[in-house]
C-alpha cells in the first residue's frame, strides 16, 4: 500500500489517502495518532495514549460488526494490532459540500440524502449501534452521489430504546439533543434521530441553525419544552422565506418523531390533523416514489 497525504485529523488518528498497490485502487487509511512511520515528528515527541488506543480498538469493534449496507462507510482491512482501518474512499464529506455550494442544497438532493441519512440511522439502531457523532462532516458522499454514515469513535452497541446513562461528553454540540444539552443523566438512540433532523435542516437552508454555545442555552424546566420551542421558532423563522410547505412539514414531522412527549404537546397545542400533516410530510420526503 502507497500512502500519500494526510486528509484529516480527529480525536484519536490521522486520516491519509492511500492506493492499493495490486488492485490500483484509492483507500482511506485511519491511523492511531501520532505514529511513528506517517507522523515521525509528532511520535518522537509524544506516544498514543492508552485512551486513544483503546478508543480506537472499540472503533474497529464496532465497524466489524456493522456488516454490509449501501449507507454505511465499509471497512476494507485492519492491521493485527488494530492500529490501523482501510476504509472506502469518498469523494467529499457533506460538510464540505454544503460549505462549497454556499446555499441550500437543491430539493432533489436534499430528498435523496435524507432518505439515505434515514435508512442509515434505522440499518444502526436495528443493529443496536448508536451513531452518537452525527454531523456533516461524518457524513460522507462517493462518486456515485450516494450519502453513508461515517466515523464511527464514539459509537456503542445498546439496545435503541434502553436508557444509556451519561458517562462522557457525546454528540458535537450544534447537533446534540435538548436533553443532553439541558443536563440529563441518561439518554436513548432518539439523540440519533435529533441530529439527523438538524442535518436535513441544514441541507434545505445552506447552514447550520442550531449553531450557538451552551451558555446561550434557554433555562427551562423540561427538555420537552425546549423541543417545542425549538420547533415553533425553526417553523416561524424559516417556513415563509426559505422552507417550501412540504419541507416546513418534514421539518416539524421529524422533531415530532424524535419525543413522544413533544408529539403529545403538539396534539395538545394544535389540531390532530395537524399533526398526522407532519407525520405524512416527513414520510413522503424520506419515502422514495
Amino acid at each position: 500500500m502507497q500512502v500519500a497525504g494526510r486528509i484529516g485529523k480527529g480525536a484519536y488518528g490521522g486520516v491519509w489517502q492511500a492506493t492499493v498497490l495490486h488492485t490500483k485502487s484509492d483507500v482511506v487509511v485511519k491511523v492511531v495518532f501520532p505514529d511513528p512511520d506517517l507522523d515521525p515528528e509528532e511520535a518522537a515527541k509524544a506516544h498514543p495514549s492508552e485512551e486513544k488506543l483503546s478508543s480506537f480498538r472499540r472503533e474497529i469493534e464496532i465497524m466489524s460488526v456493522l456488516g454490509q449496507h449501501p449507507n454505511i462507510t465499509a471497512i476494507l482491512g485492519i492491521t493485527s494490532d488494530s492500529r490501523v482501518l482501510v476504509l472506502e474512499e469518498a469523494m467529499i464529506d457533506l460538510h464540505q459540500m454544503i460549505k462549497s455550494q454556499k446555499r441550500s442544497l437543491c430539493l432533489s438532493v436534499v430528498r435523496r440524502w435524507s432518505r439515505e441519512l434515514m435508512e442509515g440511522v434505522a440499518y444502526l439502531h436495528s443493529i443496536s449501534i448508536i451513531h452518537r457523532d452525527l454531523k456533516p462532516s461524518n457524513l460522507l458522499i462517493f462518486k456515485d452521489m450516494t450519502l453513508k454514515l461515517g466515523d464511527f469513535g464514539l459509537a456503542r452497541e445498546a439496545d435503541p430504546n434502553e436508557q444509556l446513562p451519561v458517562r462522557r461528553e457525546i454528540c458535537t454540540l450544534w447537533y446534540r439533543a435538548p436533553e443532553l444539552i439541558m443536563g440529563d443523566t441518561s439518554y436513548t438512540s432518539r439523540i440519533d434521530v435529533w441530529s439527523a433532523g438538524c442535518i436535513m435542516l441544514e441541507m434545505l437552508v445552506g447552514r447550520c441553525v442550531t449553531a450557538g454555545r451552551v451558555e446561550d442555552v434557554c433555562k427551562v424546566n423540561r427538555a420537552s419544552d425546549l423541543c417545542v420551542l425549538c420547533v415553533v421558532g425553526l417553523f416561524c423563522q424559516y417556513s415563509r422565506s426559505l422552507l417550501s410547505d412540504l419541507c416546513v412539514l418534514c421539518i416539524v414531522g421529524l422533531f415530532c418523531l424524535y419525543s413522544r412527549s413533544l408529539l403529545s404537546d403538539l396534539c395538545v397545542r394544535a389540531s390532530p390533523p395537524f399533526t398526522l400533516c407532519c407525520l405524512l410530510g416527513l414520510t413522503c420526503f424520506v419515502v422514495p416514489d
